[in-house]
């Protein structure tokens, strides 16, 4: 049998607890569609380049599932009705997976490495449709009306770079009331209504251009502020689990200043990272408890005469 090892595998992103990782990647496949890059950009980033064309963003598709970074390519319905003279470049659906070592964090990537846990933080445990009272309506419960997350903190928080990673429990598919996203979000923030949840303003919302972000057991969704998004009801006879944790970077605005957040991640000051759950609880009764005797704070900037909301 012959020794795998780790320069014939370039999928690898980190190089510890290699024997299982490189039997990983011999696993998944290692055809030639599409061609790729891997750039180490730093000790602690790197930056994976595809040569995809002939697909739109909106027919691609970036998860993490299972420790792994995986990009789908599936082209839109519309490519089929196209007439080529000339067919040159290939269509076909792919899927690449990259194996994510333990010291590479897809959010980090994304906003860098002084990263601060955002006190807009979820557990839901979404029951099937049955088993709910009439008049429910909370979110982490129910059907989640569209929304984005931008949307439903306060405006100090506009410009503050920030990642939601939807983390599912269980797996997460349609019949069970997994999301349903928008694609390429829009560069500002549509109006929002403060009505049984804080929801987008009816007709901003292009549903025709969502689509379901159906994700396995321990499979992350990445969700930019500003992407629409939803989650229908749960119409399976199980419960569907997921968490939703919010990530911004250090020192700018969370959005919600009146509830604790804590440091997550700093390269350059490590000591400074919260590790302590007890801590973590003190934290949000102290809160609870500052509530409890202060005035109201308001959770969002919408009120019910806002435009698009008489």
């Amino acid at each position: 049998m012959t020794k795998l090892t780790l320069g014939g595998y370039p999928h690898l992103l980190g190089f510890e607890q290699l024997e299982r990782l490189l039997e990983r990647t011999a696993k998944s496949g290692n055809e030639g569609y599409p061609p790729f890059n891997i750039e180490q950009t730093s000790d602690q980033s790197y930056r994976i380049t595809l040569a995809v064309a002939g697909f739109a963003e909106d027919d691609l598709a970036i998860t993490v599932e299972d420790r792994q970074l995986v990009i789908r390519g599936r082209q839109s319905e519309d490519f089929k009705e196209r007439v080529f003279l000339h067919r040159g470049i290939a269509g076909r659906q792919f899927q690449r997976s990259f194996v994510l070592a333990d010291g590479v964090d897809v959010g980090e990537a994304v906003i860098g490495p002084e990263i601060t846990s955002n006190p807009i933080q979820h557990v839901r445990i979404k029951p099937p449709t049955p088993e709910l009272a009439q008049d429910e309506i909370r979110a982490h419960i129910t059907v989640t009306d569209w929304h984005q997350d931008r949307g439903v903190g306060l405006a100090e928080a506009d410009q503050t770079e920030m990642i939601t990673c939807w983390i599912a429990v269980n797996d997460a598919r349609i019949d069970n009331g997994c999301l349903q996203v928008i694609p390429n979000p829009p560069e500002d923030m549509y109006p929002h209504c403060p009505r049984e949840q804080t929801t987008i303003v009816d007709n901003y919302v292009e549903e025709d251009r969502a689509v379901y972000a159906e994700v396995k057991a321990g499979g992350i969704v990445l969700i930019h502020p500003l992407t629409p998004h939803c989650a229908a009801a749960n119409t399976s006879d199980g419960y569907r689990w997921s968490f939703d944790i919010r990530y911004n970077v250090t020192g700018q605005p969370t959005g919600r200043a009146q509830f604790p957040d804590f440091i997550a991640r700093s390269r350059a000051n490590p000591r400074s990272e919260l590790r302590d759950p007890q801590e973590w609880a003190r934290l949000w009764e102290q809160a609870r408890t500052t509530a409890a005797t202060s005035p109201h704070i308001d959770q969002h900037r919408w009120q019910h005469d806002s435009p698009g909301c008489a």
